[in-house]
C-alpha cells in the first residue's frame, strides 16, 4: 500500500514538473499585441454584422438588396481574414530575418 502511494505521488510530481508545463514556446510581445489587435478587429466586425442584420430585419428590403448585403458581409469577413493572415505572416518573416541576422553576426 505504501509503495502504491509513493508511486502515485511521484507520478503526480513528475507530471506537474515546470518543464512539462512550460513545453510550449513563449510568445513574444509583438505576437501577443498582434493577436489582441486581431481579436479586437474580429469583434468589431461581428458587432457591425449584428447591426447590419438588425437594420435589415427592421426595414423591408428586396431579395436583391438582401443578397448584396450578405455578399458584402462575406467579402468583409474574407478581407479581414486575409489581412490578418498577411500580418501574421509578415511578423513571422520579420522574426526569422532578425533571428538569421543575429546568428550571422
Amino acid at each position: 500500500m505504501r509503495k502504491l502511494l509513493l508511486l502515485l505521488l511521484s507520478a503526480v510530481i513528475l507530471g506537474f514538473s515546470p518543464g512539462a508545463l512550460g513545453s510550449a514556446p513563449a510568445r513574444s510581445y509583438q505576437t501577443r499585441q498582434l493577436k489582441k489587435q486581431q481579436k479586437a478587429q474580429r469583434k468589431d466586425l461581428k458587432q457591425e454584422e449584428r447591426a447590419t442584420k438588425k437594420m435589415m430585419d427592421q426595414h423591408e428590403l428586396s431579395d436583391e438588396q438582401r443578397k448584396r448585403f450578405k455578399n458584402d458581409m462575406k467579402m468583409q469577413k474574407r478581407l479581414l481574414h486575409k489581412s490578418q493572415k498577411d500580418d501574421s505572416r509578415r511578423l513571422k518573416q520579420a522574426k526569422q530575418v532578425a533571428k538569421a541576422a543575429s546568428h550571422a553576426s
